[in-house]
């Protein structure tokens, strides 16, 4: 079915707006694509960063970890508290020794912490700054608020689609806008 769905839509719009309309499909699908690209890099880097982390402590099973946290992190602030709950659970689970006869869990438990917070602060630092302000060409600022604005709107579902909602309103308005100003289909006659 390569592409039926794209031509269906394209033969419901006006020749008027044929033009501008395809621009503005062309800069979305881009927009898109280059999110998906960078929640996929970012995935890959907290994936990699937990899993040293984990490893050079010695965690049991550091790869499941990391790749729970990876996945969970697509969560806007509540998925890295799950991936490190998840974390500390798997690794005061597989613990070989009596640690909760001992104070050894306390040290577990902060050594988890510790590689979560740094994932973390690396990821809120420079990750998510750097690789959605590039992907979508907005300030990070700006994505920032439009993730608050889909969480009090839809909850988590909204946090998760905020970015790529605001993306396609903010191309399709930025295209009409050129499109007002450039071609004479929106002057009355």
């Amino acid at each position: 079915e390569d592409g039926i769905l794209r031509k269906q839509f394209l033969n419901l719009i006006p020749n008027n707006y044929f033009e501008v309309t395809i621009a503005g499909l062309y800069k979305i699908e881009r927009l898109l694509s280059n999110y998906l690209l960078g929640l996929l890099l970012q995935m890959t880097s907290i994936f990699t960063i937990a899993f040293t982390g984990l490893s050079i402590l010695d965690i049991k099973y550091a790869a499941s970890i990391a790749l729970f946290a990876a996945v969970s992190n697509l969560i806007p602030y509540l998925g890295p508290i799950l991936g490190s709950l998840f974390g500390i659970l798997v690794a005061l689970s597989t613990s070989s020794t009596a640690i909760f006869v001992s104070n050894e869990y306390i040290i577990l438990i902060v050594k988890i912490v510790t590689v979560f917070a740094t994932v973390q602060l690396t990821d809120n630092l420079v990750l998510q700054p750097l690789i959605f302000s590039k992907s979508v060409k907005a300030h990070p600022l700006e994505i920032f608020i439009i993730i608050f604005a889909g969480a009090t709107v839809a909850g988590i579902p909204g946090m998760i689609a905020a970015i790529p909602a605001y993306t396609v309103i903010r191309v399709l308005a930025m295209e009409f806008y050129r499109g007002y100003k450039s071609y004479h289909i929106f002057k009355l006659r």
